[in-house]
């Protein structure tokens, strides 16, 4: 019996995680509707905070992302996702400069995932938001008004 080559989103998982194949996060089930992924249906999906990636079916990939960003937004309750948030500016990107043990210049460019100077129209104040992190501001009120996708929720 000739050895199954695992789809190209599988493929791709394996080559960026190291694990070999037939072995990928979530074991083969979709992420979005804990249902059985065929190679043929096969996509790769990133988790919201850390970006993680597992398998989906190419049809629950859209509204899965869409609502798993949604409930994630709603638990960091952060101005950044707040109906009531007028956005500032990003944040400057920082530079650091420094020598190594060689003695040459290394430079570090790190851009923060922060905006400032907003304001909050529900309180008249300013604010900074936070993107993916959690905040946990109890005023919060999320910016599409609506809930998680129901389709793709995981109950059973």
């Amino acid at each position: 019996m000739p050895d199954k080559q695992p789809s190209p989103a599988t493929a791709e998982l394996n080559a960026v995680t190291g694990i070999g194949s037939g072995a990928v996060l979530g074991g083969g089930l979709c992420r979005y509707c804990s249902k059985p992924v065929s190679d043929a249906d096969a996509a790769v999906t990133h988790s919201y905070w850390q970006g993680m990636k597992f398998l989906c079916h190419k049809n629950c990939k859209a509204a899965g992302e869409k609502s798993e960003a949604l409930e994630c937004q709603t638990l960091d309750a952060d101005c950044n996702d707040c109906r009531h948030y007028k956005r500032g500016t990003s944040a400057p990107t920082q530079i650091s400069r420094y020598k190594n043990h060689k003695g040459e210049w290394v430079e570090i460019v790190y851009k923060p995932e922060i905006w400032i100077g907003g304001h909050c129209l529900k309180f008249d104040k300013p604010t900074t938001a936070y993107p993916k992190k959690w905040t946990g501001h109890e005023c919060f009120e999320h910016r599409r008004g609506e809930p998680p996708n129901k389709e793709l929720s995981h109950e059973r």
